[in-house]
């Protein structure tokens, strides 16, 4: 890749989250735009690209922000974080714990999962992220009502730690005994 080609990348991804920016109607029609900016977050070695990229997905997230929770769209960025927040790359897992944060109401559970296992990794940025995600806004009028129903929540994470614990799941190892979450 050329100087020139890597130039215009850049710019392609500062036009993209200038459009985002004045134009969120555009982006919230399609979650194309965002699950491509996931796959170049997994897989563009160079970092002044990267730092692009993620400059790019902060704002084309906050396009996404207020998607309709029962949409069909929501269930497609939904499985787009879950993926990601278990991605070997560290700036998949933070944006995917950023996007979280931002894309859903505080009392979206998938989303305080996303948040809730961010704060488990290894990289502070990401485990930061995360203890942002499960920190609500406390200026907003409706604070008592943000936080997801504790029944809701509970029965959220057991379906979860059963699919981890299931064969094709994600479980994790310590000594002899086997844990759903990290």
């Amino acid at each position: 890749e050329s100087k020139e080609e890597k130039k215009l990348l850049l710019f392609a991804y500062t036009a993209i989250g200038l459009l985002a920016k004045k134009s969120p109607l555009l982006f919230r029609k399609d979650t194309k735009h965002i699950l491509k900016l996931f796959e170049a977050l997994q897989s563009i070695p160079d970092k002044e690209t990267m730092l692009a990229v993620q400059e790019c997905l902060s704002t084309v997230a906050v396009a996404y922000r207020g998607v309709h929770v029962d949409d069909k769209d929501t269930v497609i960025i939904e499985a787009m974080l879950l993926s990601n927040i278990t991605h070997k790359e560290s700036h998949a897992r933070r944006g995917a714990a950023y996007c979280s944060r931002v894309i859903f109401p505080f009392s979206h559970i998938p989303s305080r999962y996303v948040s809730l296992l961010a704060c488990g990794d290894v990289k502070d940025e990401v485990k930061e992220e995360g203890k942002k995600g499960l920190l609500p806004n406390h200026d907003d009028e409706e604070y008592e009502n943000l936080f997801p129903g504790f029944e809701e929540m509970i029965e959220y994470l057991y379906k979860r730690a059963e699919a981890n614990m299931s064969e094709n799941g994600t479980c994790y190892s310590v000594a002899t005994c086997k844990l759903p979450f990290h």
